[in-house]
């Protein structure tokens, strides 16, 4: 009946909508996980103010 097929249609929607979070998050883990590498060894991520790039990397200054 039309219910049921809302009831899939829904939850279909809702795991699409589980993939692209999981994707979110995915590339959230790795940034941060990048930033601790960085925040070990003495670097960090700048952004180029002058092109809006972020990823330089540059040696902390003391």
């Amino acid at each position: 009946d039309s219910l049921q097929e809302i009831a899939s249609e829904s939850l279909e929607l809702r795991r699409q909508q589980l993939l692209a979070a999981e994707a979110i998050i995915d590339v959230h883990v790795a940034d941060f996980q990048k930033y601790l590498v960085l925040a070990d060894t003495g670097t960090r991520p700048i952004s180029d103010c002058s092109t809006g790039v972020s990823g330089t990397l540059r040696t902390l200054e003391s």
